[in-house]
């Protein structure tokens, strides 16, 4: 018998659903179309997060900065930005 053949069939396991509001219309996310995410890479190991809002303002009003702890497979430090980005 294998480990968790018990009965000989599988059974599902409910997934934990978090209670966010997403904005969710009849399934359709409701989401502001003119906020764009970035991820960055090769982040220099003294830049903070207000480093990185200072150099990329001039291409929009920043929403957020996020920076990893961690180093992609290259060993360099990546991050994300989300930018409301200027209408033209």
């Amino acid at each position: 018998m294998d480990v968790g053949d018990e009965g000989g069939s599988w059974n599902d396991v409910p997934t934990k659903k978090k209670n966010r509001c997403n904005g969710d219309v009849d399934g359709k996310r409701n989401l502001p179309r003119n906020i764009s995410k970035f991820y960055v890479t090769n982040i220099p190991l003294g830049c903070n997060t207000w480093d990185v809002v200072e150099f990329v303002k001039v291409f929009g009003e920043v929403v957020g900065v996020y920076i990893e702890r961690k180093k992609n497979k290259l060993g360099r430090r990546f991050g994300f930005i989300s930018l409301k980005m200027f209408q033209m």
